[in-house]
């Protein structure tokens, strides 16, 4: 009896998984948690935000039609380009977007699912270098034995 009493303590909520969180890991927060503090703290008013945001989109848009991604960005699944880009958008739009229940950054003036990092993917190989030399492959970087991660809070005004 001793040795089956723990998995009568067993609920079926000890069998969902666990996600990773997506959170800064100094300060715990979402980029959109982040955002939502920076916004407040230093009263950027959402008509700013909207401007910041088609700017941003008009910006990106003609750096694609200048060829400026061309050797920047490779095809994955058929995906050739950031889909975020809205080519479409326009003031009008952006002020008409629904806030997030979480306050007052409005939905597109940031990536698409608001507390997800999906803002530019990247993919880094990381080998020996005869594992490399062995395959052909460009060695376009090494690694430091040491490194540091330095950042600074400018709400809190102090260095991370």
């Amino acid at each position: 009896m001793e040795r089956i009493k723990p998995w009568f303590g067993l609920r079926p909520k000890h069998f969902v998984p666990t996600l990773p969180g997506v959170v800064e890991p100094r300060t715990g927060l979402s980029m959109g948690q982040s955002c939502e503090q920076m916004v407040t703290v230093w009263q950027i008013a959402r008509q700013a935000q909207d401007q910041l945001a088609f700017e941003s989109h008009l910006h990106a848009a003609a750096a694609y039609d200048a060829g400026f991604y061309k050797d920047l960005i490779v095809e994955y699944q058929g995906l050739k380009m950031d889909n975020n880009l809205r080519r479409d958008t326009s003031i009008e739009k952006l002020a008409k977007l629904k806030l997030p229940s979480i306050g007052a950054v409005r939905y597109n003036t940031h990536c698409r699912q608001f507390d997800a990092h999906d803002d530019g993917a990247a993919a880094v190989l990381l080998a020996t270098e005869e594992w490399a030399r062995d395959r052909k492959l460009p060695i376009l970087a090494r690694t430091s034995p040491t490194a540091k991660v330095a950042a600074v809070d400018f709400v809190d005004k102090k260095d991370c």
